[in-house]
């Protein structure tokens, strides 16, 4: 692996949350024109302000990945830094109700949680991890 460090970068104001807005005004315009009964609009309201939370909020995570450290973020706040050799191991597994868990084991007997929204796709984190050297289960 040659000294190219792997970053990764996310935040929740994406394209995806700009379309479930634009749905749920459009559902909410077509429930008021046809007259729709009070617990659609309140199902159609709970969604757009469910999406207007989200967006607003935007949270937003960054992994960087050197030869020598990992470096965590969430909302432009680093959360950890982790020298690679006192990484001992990492397990990745997919989450109960969606999305990937990363859980690091530290060789002084701690571990410690990637957050959700810093961590790839489990075969990039997986293949960069293991090309520095960290076993992955």
């Amino acid at each position: 692996m040659d000294d190219i460090p792997f970053e990764y970068r996310k935040q929740a104001r994406r394209a995806g949350g700009y379309l479930a807005l634009g749905l749920g005004m459009g559902l909410l315009y077509f429930a008021a024109q046809i007259g729709a009964q009070n617990w659609i609009h309140a199902l159609i309201w709970t969604f757009l302000l469910l999406t207007l939370w989200r967006l607003a909020r935007n949270r937003s995570g960054a992994l960087r990945i050197t030869q020598a450290r990992m470096e965590v973020f969430r909302n432009g706040r680093q959360l950890g830094s982790f020298p690679l050799a006192q990484i001992a191991a990492a397990q990745i597994r997919k989450r109960r109700f969606g999305g990937m868990e990363c859980l690091l084991f530290l060789s002084d007997g701690r571990h410690a949680y990637l957050p959700p929204e810093a961590i790839p796709s489990a075969e990039r984190l997986s293949a960069e991890l293991s090309a520095r050297g960290v076993e992955v289960s």
